[in-house]
């Protein structure tokens, strides 16, 4: 006579090596959902990271985002209370997210020149080619620009980086 019962044995190590290939099947057919959840990838290339470690002192550090040229520099105590003076009632006087850091946009809003913080003792920037002077916070001081310098999207990583994310190319 033959045993009809199956081989418990090898059903033993069928089922799980059944159910161990559906779920890597699974996994393969979401993967193409689960990656198009988070930005695409020209988008991560575009992104620029900023270390704050590089910040030397009060010299401003020029970076390039995309087409635009990036001021960032430290202020000390001093420039910031002269900066909380001048703007008396202001609600955003140091128009930055953290008070010691500026970041700001440095084409002159005139022209096409990078603005300059010519000395570190200079509480000021100054475009070297209309002669318009912005305070440390990047407002409209005198001369002939139009308007304060814009302050770039960025978001901080930690305290130790800068990330200005979705840089637009054009």
């Amino acid at each position: 006579m033959s045993d009809d019962r199956p081989n418990s044995s090898r059903r033993s190590i069928l089922v799980p090596l059944a159910f161990g290939a559906a779920a890597v099947g699974v996994g393969f057919a979401l993967w193409p959902f689960i990656a198009a959840l988070g930005p695409p990838a020209d988008v991560r290339a575009r992104r620029v990271v900023f270390d704050l470690s590089d910040l030397q002192g009060a010299a401003p550090s020029l970076i390039s985002v995309g087409r635009r040229a990036v001021m960032i520099f430290r202020r000390t105590p001093e420039e910031l209370a002269l900066l909380k003076r001048a703007a008396a009632g202001a609600p955003n006087w140091h128009r930055s997210r953290k008070l010691e850091i500026a970041v700001l946009d440095a084409t002159c809003t005139r022209g096409d020149c990078i603005v300059r913080r010519f000395t570190p003792s200079e509480p000021e920037l100054t475009c070297p080619c209309c002669g318009a002077r912005y305070d440390l916070a990047g407002r409209k001081q005198s001369g002939p620009a139009p308007a304060d310098l814009p302050v770039p999207p960025h978001d901080y990583i930690g305290d130790s980086a800068i990330e200005f994310p979705e840089v637009s190319l054009g």
